[in-house]
């Protein structure tokens, strides 16, 4: 049977895409994301809209598409959307933090995960707000590991106050493992 209800078949799909993202099915989710927000914005439907295009965001960002990704959470972070969704207004510009940091802009992903927070904090709402506080410790991390890799090489070794002594060979795969690793994150 057809599904005649526009709501009820966009409902369905999107958490049928929600479980194709758990299964690694990711350019299949993507598709009907686009799909789905193409058939609300016809509708003039904003408030899927809205939550459509932060999903395809997401999967656009597994797929390492970031540039789409983060034109998708620039769209969110219009403050008219911030009364249709307070909670996505917020994750908009934590996912948006999110891609920075992947991309290895550390400042300016502090700066948006942060503006999550105190969004989220405004309504009084804690959903999602572990996975930003570790996105902020993750930028810490990338900012502090950097620091040293940079005195490192200056220096010729760690700072003294580490204890440790290493090579420019040995600190340059330090920085492409700890890179590598970051990309996983």
């Amino acid at each position: 049977n057809k599904l005649q209800n526009d709501q009820v078949r966009g409902f369905l799909s999107t958490h049928y895409a929600n479980l194709l993202i758990q299964i690694d099915s990711v350019e299949q989710a993507k598709e009907i994301y686009l799909k789905n927000l193409s058939q609300y914005e016809a509708a003039g439907d904003t408030i899927n809209a809205y939550k459509s295009r932060n999903n395809l965001g997401y999967s656009y960002a597994l797929l390492l598409e970031y540039n789409k990704a983060k034109q998708l959470y620039r769209i969110n972070q219009n403050k008219i959307y911030k009364n249709v969704n307070p909670i996505i207004y917020a994750f908009s510009f934590g996912n948006y933090g999110s891609v920075l940091l992947k991309q290895g802009d550390y400042d300016s992903a502090l700066y948006y995960l942060r503006k999550e927070i105190h969004l989220l904090n405004s309504i009084s709402s804690t959903e999602g707000i572990n996975n930003t506080y570790l996105g902020i410790g993750d930028a810490y991390l990338a900012l502090i590991f950097n620091e040293l890799f940079t005195n490192s090489i200056k220096h010729g070794k760690w700072h003294d106050s580490l204890k440790i002594n290493v090579t420019y060979e040995e600190l340059g795969k330090k920085k492409s493992l700890f890179t590598q690793t970051m990309e996983l994150v």
